[in-house]
């Protein structure tokens, strides 16, 4: 407990990196002003030398030395700023990662509180869901079935009709195949006649002249006798 009045409350980040950037400038000017006085104690030191007055050139060494060191110590003060601003905003960016990250922990914690969620609820809401797809899958199976026996009569008279224009097409078939095969008549009559030749007798040469002592009637007979014998031969 403070007994000569309030705890100071401790500045925040933000401020605390805010006033070490702009101390870190003062020293900025500072070695700006200390390198300008070192530049002028040696351009000092240069003259006192070319009038040959040592103790003068002396002291403006000396001065310049000095300022030299000063500009080492406000130097190694700004690094050491900078180290500590880099130190400074890390801690931040750890803790806003770390408020971030507690955040998001209590809203998962309040999802899950509010709304009951556990791996039992889980396992639940998947079984419901597998359920009702099952269901589903059956009521399209259901509603994609015919209605009544129409389809299968349909099919039945179909493959009936089919099976007529089947037997249809093979008679047509075969009717074809058999017409192909059956000879010309005017073409296989004098086939067999000539295959036939040598049962025949030999009937006269219609080239000669017949004789004068043959009678007509002889004539006509023989041919007569003759188309008697061919029409046999094609039957």
């Amino acid at each position: 407990m403070n007994l000569f009045g309030k705890a100071r409350q401790a500045p925040s980040t933000a401020d605390t990196i805010k006033h070490i950037r702009e101390t870190m400038g003062l020293l900025e000017k500072r070695e700006k002003f200390l390198e300008t006085k070192i530049e002028h104690e040696a351009a000092s030191a240069k003259a006192f030398v070319a009038q040959r007055n040592r103790k003068a050139a002396t002291m403006a060494l000396r001065r310049k030395k000095a300022y030299e060191n000063q500009v080492e110590k406000v130097s190694t003060s700004r690094f050491r700023l900078e180290e500590q601003v880099m130190t400074l905003e890390n801690a931040n960016v750890n803790l806003e990662t770390i408020d971030a990250m507690k955040r998001g922990a209590a809203a998962l914690k309040e999802i899950h509180r509010s709304k009951n969620l556990n791996i039992d609820t889980i396992d639940s809401t998947m079984e419901d869901i597998r359920e009702q797809m099952d269901i589903a899958n059956q009521i399209n199976e259901v509603i994609a079935e015919p209605l009544s026996m129409q389809s299968e009569l349909e099919d039945d008279d179909i493959e009936k009709e089919l099976e007529e224009l089947e037997d249809e097409m093979a008679i047509n078939k075969m009717g074809e195949s058999s017409a192909a095969r059956v000879p010309d008549q005017k073409t296989s009559v004098p086939a067999a006649a000539h295959a036939n030749d040598h049962m025949l007798p030999r009937m006269p040469d219609f080239d000669e002249k017949p004789s004068s002592r043959e009678e007509p009637a002889e004539q006509n007979k023989e041919d007569e006798e003759f188309a008697k014998l061919e029409a046999e031969l094609i039957l």
